[in-house]
């Protein structure tokens, strides 16, 4: 008889611990594992595209700027008058301070010009020697008026007394003509008398001689008057060579009085020295003190215009006078002011010369060994706001300036090599 085995007990083959329970331990470590797939082609296509096409506008629209920066000072448009000592002096007087408005023809200044020798003060004594010499000028021209008066009342009286004479014989001349007239009628009327013998050859003879007698007399009287004519017009004509000779005299001695106050006045002037006002304006850079020497030519002060707006004044060197034009817009930053803290300022170009500055007007050591030209720019405005409040630019302040000399698009300024090649930049 066959015996059956006893069958195993059945296998439990599920997890000792449930999934939920094994999924919430797995990589509380490291983290859950990600699932890293490759970019795809149409992204990398998308990008390269979009930056091709950035790049391409960058070079399409986009432009490149060659500025120049120079350097440059403010100052008045109509120019700033600056008085010199015309010569080597002590200054005396300085009725004037900075910033003090002043008109044209005020005195600012007095120097005075001292010059001694073994006989003391060598002016004071040319002074003396020209007063004297005026004072002679005059005594003499007092003498000479005085002779002249005197000369002319003698001539005056001569005259008066020729023609009273002259007078005189006109009357006796009409007299010896009325009876020269008279005799003569007589005359006619004896001639009958004298045919019938009622007057005798002798009383006729009488009266003939009556006539003849008057018409002498008449002919004497003519000469006289024609002689007195004579010597009037004579002594009218010293008369007259005197008041011409005095009136040269006059002249010379005027002559001499003008150079003599012209020797004065040159005197004066080299020792007092007034500086005066040349326009309505402001005193600016006072230099010296009262009693301090000025050497000649030494500046004293200077005066800034009144009615004359700012200007900046550029030093360009010529390598970037190729393409600047009037109009041009400049940026500005003033030195008083900085740009960091108060920005830039514009500018528009007024005036481009056609020719440079000479390196000896310019002064200083200069390194830079290019041409300079000075163009002159308007400001866009005179003050600058500062902390809320605008203050206001001054003539002398220096600045710098940003010229735009040249703007170019970026394409052109990539491929400037092959125009350049090619002869067409």
């Amino acid at each position: 008889m066959t015996t059956t085995p006893p069958s195993p007990p059945p296998r439990d083959d599920g997890p000792l611990f449930r999934p939920e329970a094994l999924a919430a331990r797995v990589g509380t470590l490291t983290g859950p594992a990600l699932s890293i797939g490759p970019v795809g082609a149409r992204v990398w296509t998308a990008l390269v595209v979009a930056l091709a096409l950035a790049v391409l506008g960058v070079l399409i629209w986009g432009q490149h700027t060659r500025k120049e920066r120079v350097t440059g000072v403010l100052q008045a448009r109509s120019g700033v008058s600056t008085l010199v000592a015309p010569g080597t002096g002590v200054l005396m007087r300085l009725p004037v301070k900075e910033g003090q408005t002043v008109r044209a023809g005020d005195v600012l200044a007095e120097i005075h010009q001292t010059q001694h020798s073994d006989l003391g003060d060598a002016l004071s004594q040319v002074e003396v020697s020209l007063r004297e010499r005026q004072q002679a000028l005059r005594t003499e021209a007092a003498r000479r008026h005085d002779s002249l008066q005197a000369r002319l009342s003698g001539l005056d009286e001569r005259t008066s007394h020729l023609r009273q004479s002259a007078r005189s014989l006109q009357t006796e001349l009409q007299l010896q003509a009325q009876q020269q007239a008279v005799a003569e009628r007589l005359l006619e009327q004896m001639r009958p008398l004298r045919d019938d013998r009622i007057v005798s050859e002798l009383q006729f003879a009488q009266q003939l001689q009556l006539v003849t007698q008057h018409a002498s007399r008449q002919q004497e009287l003519r000469r006289q008057s024609t002689q007195m004519q004579a010597e009037l017009a004579q002594v009218q004509t010293d008369r007259q060579h005197l008041l011409a000779d005095e009136a040269a005299q006059s002249a010379l001695r005027q002559r001499d009085a003008l150079t003599l106050h012209a020797e004065q006045a040159q005197r004066r002037r080299e020792q007092v020295m007034l500086l005066r006002a040349p326009v309505n304006g402001t005193v600016t850079n006072l230099r010296l003190a009262e009693g301090q020497t000025v050497a000649g030519g030494a500046t004293v002060l200077s005066v800034v215009p009144a009615a004359s707006p700012l200007e900046a004044v550029l030093r360009v060197p010529s390598t970037a006078m190729g393409f600047l034009r009037p109009g041009q817009t400049v940026r500005l930053a003033y030195d008083a002011f900085p740009y960091q803290r108060f920005g830039q300022h514009r500018g528009q170009i007024t005036a481009i010369p056609l020719a440079d500055v000479p390196a000896s007007e310019l002064g200083g050591n200069r390194q830079d060994t290019r041409a300079v030209f000075l163009v002159h720019v308007a400001l866009e405005r005179d003050t600058v706001v500062a902390y809320g409040q605008a203050l206001p630019l001054r003539s002398g302040h220096t600045l710098v300036a940003d010229i735009e000399i040249e703007r170019r698009a970026l394409w052109r300024w990539l491929f400037d090599p092959l125009f350049a090649f090619t002869g067409r930049l």
